[in-house]
């Protein structure tokens, strides 16, 4: 899930929805055995986008957490030098 915003969001069974989900965008994938999920993205070379932040966070299916969903822990992303 990337988002443009970040949330502080408790759930059930010590999750926390870290990316907004009101502004998220849902990219689906699959993971490998080891569980490692890759997200190519293609940003352009263009200044503007220079100092653009996104919050993004895993969401997996899980049928041990009560919820059906594990997420991962929210990662802040930057773009530029």
């Amino acid at each position: 899930m990337l988002s443009s915003r970040t949330a502080s969001l408790g759930l059930p069974d010590e999750c926390a929805l870290w990316a907004d989900p009101t502004t998220a965008v849902l990219i689906p994938t699959t993971t490998d055995a080891a569980g490692l999920a890759r997200l190519p993205l293609r940003i352009p070379n263009n200044s503007t986008f220079s100092g653009l932040s996104f919050a993004a966070q895993g969401i997996t299916v899980d049928a041990i957490n009560s919820l059906g969903l594990s997420l991962t822990a929210g990662l802040l992303l930057t773009l530029g030098n």
